[in-house]
């Protein structure tokens, strides 16, 4: 189970890195994500 949920976070990150313009929604939602995370970092 752990091993699928590493799997997620390097997809995650690696669809954060790169930003191709065939799929922006995707991008978006990523970058999205990435931007609710540092609130939750700032806020601790």
């Amino acid at each position: 189970m752990g091993i699928i949920i590493i799997f997620l976070l390097l997809v995650l990150v690696v669809a954060t890195m790169t930003n191709s313009d065939s799929n922006g929604d995707q991008d978006g939602d990523a970058k999205d994500f990435m931007g609710y995370m540092d609130e939750i970092n700032r806020k601790k």
